[in-house]
């Protein structure tokens, strides 16, 4: 039942800090992690917002997208040039700017097996 509440207070939170925005954005971020060799695959930003800095592969969900997952793969692939076979969400993470009137809803994923090996794109340098 505390469990429960919590969860309700939390909606309820949640819904009074979206009304504060007129626009949510809808975002993924997917983290490649080789737990066997204890490593991460980051990649450097090279263009667009977090330019020159080492981030995980992600970006918007576009209406073409059939889920928020196929979009976090499809960023993977075009940024990273490898396709993820196990994707799983380890949670959801909100932010905004206060010179911006849009709210950031960003899902997160690991994936610890994928095809390919990661190769630098147009946006990203592993």
């Amino acid at each position: 039942k505390n469990s429960l509440n919590r969860m309700a207070k939390a909606a309820a939170t949640y819904g009074k800090i979206v009304e504060k925005f007129s626009y949510k954005k809808v975002l993924t971020l997917c983290e490649l992690m080789d737990f066997q060799n204890k490593n991460i695959c980051l990649g450097l930003k090279k263009t667009g917002f977090g330019a020159g800095f080492y981030n995980g592969f992600g970006g918007k969900v576009e209406e073409s997208d059939e889920s928020i997952l196929e979009a976090a793969k499809r960023e993977v692939r075009e940024e990273a040039n490898v396709d993820v076979i196990d994707c799983n969400k380890v949670g959801i993470i909100y932010f905004s700017f206060t010179y911006l009137p849009e709210l950031f809803e960003v899902h997160i994923y690991c994936s610890t097996k994928w095809n390919g090996k990661p190769s630098e794109s147009d946006e990203m340098r592993p």
